[in-house]
C-alpha cells in the first residue's frame, strides 16, 4: 500500500510539472485566448485514455 501511494504522488507531481510546462508553451505559441479553449479538450482526452487503459463496466 505504501508503494502505491508513493507511485501516485510521483505521477501526480511529474504530471503537474509536464502539464504546466505544456500549457505555458501553448500560451506562448498560440496565445492565451486560443489556449483557454484548447485546454477544455483535456478532460475529454483524459476520459478517453481512462476508458482505453482501464475499462470498467457500468452496472445496469
Amino acid at each position: 500500500m505504501k508503494n502505491i501511494v508513493l507511485y501516485l504522488i510521483t505521477i501526480l507531481v511529474w504530471g503537474s510539472i509536464i502539464a504546466f510546462y505544456s500549457y505555458l508553451t501553448l500560451i506562448g505559441t498560440i496565445g492565451a485566448d486560443k489556449a483557454s479553449y484548447a485546454i477544455m479538450v483535456v478532460p475529454v482526452v483524459a476520459g478517453n485514455f481512462l476508458a482505453l487503459f482501464k475499462p470498467s463496466r457500468v452496472p445496469a
